[in-house]
């Protein structure tokens, strides 16, 4: 498989265009065809003792660490409450009632927010620093960060066997007090009764352009982003210049692009008919969108001040390719959505229809009728048959961590969650296909070389100066050699080649832009690396 080439190409357009934006010139030869030690999370280094267990809020931009998302849905929060004491669930979605708040903070296997949030969990999802539950501002444990960061807590032993993390499954179990009526994004919020449990579902298979840190939320964070700049123009609207990820991919394996961006803010602001009132609130501020490249947009908001990049953080990114109607209306090829999935008349359901495709942490995979199809059948009625976007009482959506890169046939090493955790990444011996791939935060921080929590130019000079080496000497040292060698990645062993491409395609990348990756700039942020 010629991984190499074909999938680290975009070196050139890459490094190169981010390299003239600094007005710094490169050529680069390429003299042939072209790994990293086991990255340890940090969390697993600093288990504490769970009595009296402290509760974390530490949050890390990387995850998920379970194989599987499993939403639960209940009549009533009483009956949501009732599954959750009797070992059902991992988290306990709805609002707790003195009562049940009583319960809570009473059982030794459980963990309580506190009245500020009012939520619980059970203390086995995790409790060490940098994994397990985060305690959102204004939300509590049942959150996106939870779901991303949460894991069995392999120290702490539960009181009761009953209260073991996902029953004894690598799966998080997250209770709703209510069903679901619409998974379409466009019709969420239309049955406001049932909006919180689609939206919890909604932002695991969605992603967002920024995220707000989950303990100080008025600090903002490039998230499907690598960084951005902004400016305020004559008339008072502030432009962002946005550049994406160079990693992103939909769950289906089509790259997420500058279109994708501007399709789903000029369509949610400008598109024809009702649409969610959720999203069409967010998208309220945005004037215009320009594609510079595939990976450059510009976004043009009225107004200046903090609040745009909250908006910003609201709305999930759709896919063009599945949603546009063609129509070419926003010009550039973009087109506003198809009416007859985008429209409440037609009631459209992307998991019947294949379609429930995002580039979130999970996907939807199907259990049924064809297991393994991507956007359906991972939504299960009360019986345990295949269930439809609307789930009813006693109904479960089994969501998957969006991670392929160990399917047989798949050629596309960023087949998996742009920030996804594998410490297994580039470790041992070569391997064919794409599975020592598994782990962009263990990519990013090989690259990464010197530690500053940003792949900068000297990174990117100390791999190429090791480039086609067999052997330590001249411009590359043992120490760099040693670095840079990982033989998962090429069949003759001993070469620095890929590792090369790997390091100059995240030339520039940043996971917590604009901010440094420590506490003390990103409230209660996990260590680097």
């Amino acid at each position: 498989m010629f991984l190499d080439r074909l999938h680290y190409q975009h070196l050139t357009s890459n490094l190169v265009s981010r390299l003239a934006k600094s007005g710094i010139a490169i050529t680069i030869v390429i003299l042939g065809a072209f790994s990293s030690a086991s990255l340890v999370h940090n969390a697993h280094a600093g288990f504490g003792p769970c009595t009296g267990c402290p509760v974390f809020s530490v949050w890390a931009p990387y995850g998920s660490f379970v194989s599987a998302l499993d939403f639960k849905y209940y009549a009533t929060p009483t009956g949501e409450f009732a599954a959750f004491t009797f070992g059902s669930l991992d988290l306990y979605g709805s609002p707790l009632t003195p009562a049940a708040a009583a319960i809570c903070a009473g059982i030794a296997d459980f963990i309580y927010s506190g009245i500020a949030t009012n939520t619980c969990a059970l203390k086995d999802v995790g409790q060490s620093i940098g994994t397990g539950v985060v305690d959102q501002v204004g939300r509590g444990y049942p959150n996106f960060w939870t779901a991303l960061n949460g894991e069995n807590n392999p120290v702490f032993a539960p009181a009761s066997p009953a209260y073991t993390f996902g029953g004894g499954a690598n799966v998080m179990r997250w209770g709703e007090g209510t069903g679901t009526t619409f998974l379409n994004p466009y019709l969420t919020g239309f049955a406001p009764a049932t909006a919180n449990a689609e939206l919890d579902t909604l932002y695991e298979v969605y992603d967002t352009l920024f995220k707000e840190n989950p303990t100080n939320p008025a600090k903002v964070i490039c998230w499907m982003c690598s960084d951005y700049t902004s400016s305020i123009d004559g008339a008072g609207n502030t432009h962002f210049r946005v550049d994406l990820r160079p990693s992103l991919r939909w769950h289906d394996g089509v790259h997420v692009d500058c279109n994708d961006v501007k399709f789903t803010l000029l369509d949610f602001k400008f598109g024809v008919g009702p649409k969610s009132p959720i999203l069409a609130a967010y998208a309220a501020p945005i004037i215009g969108v320009t594609v510079n490249s595939p990976t450059s947009c510009e976004i043009v908001m009225s107004g200046v001040g903090p609040s745009l990049l909250h908006d910003l953080s609201g709305i999930f990114i759709l896919p063009d390719h599945i949603w546009d109607s063609g129509n070419g209306a926003f010009g550039g090829g973009i087109g506003t959505a198809d009416p007859l999935k985008a429209l409440p008349i037609f009631g459209y359901d992307p998991i019947t229809s294949g379609t429930f495709i995002g580039s979130g942490p999970f996907m939807c995979k199907s259990l049924f009728p064809v297991v393994g199809a991507i956007g359906t059948g991972c939504s299960v009625d009360p019986t345990g048959a295949l269930g439809t976007q609307t789930i009813g009482p006693g109904g479960q959506l089994l969501l998957s961590r969006f991670d392929r890169t160990a399917e047989p046939l798949n050629v596309d090493p960023f087949l998996q969650y742009m920030r996804s955790f594998n410490s297994a990444w580039g470790v041992g011996p070569f391997v064919p296909g794409t599975t020592p791939y598994s782990g962009q935060f263990q990519e990013f921080s090989f690259s990464d070389k010197d530690k500053t929590a940003k792949v900068d130019l000297a990174d990117v000079v100390s791999a190429a100066a090791c480039f086609a080496k067999a052997a330590p000497g001249g411009s590359c040292p043992a120490a760099a050699y040693t670095y840079w060698l990982r033989n998962a990645f090429h069949f003759a062993p001993g070469v620095i080649t890929t590792e090369v491409f790997i390091a100059a395609s995240h030339f520039d990348d940043n996971w917590v832009f604009p901010y440094a990756w420590n506490s003390a700039a990103l409230d209660d942020v996990v260590a680097y690396p």
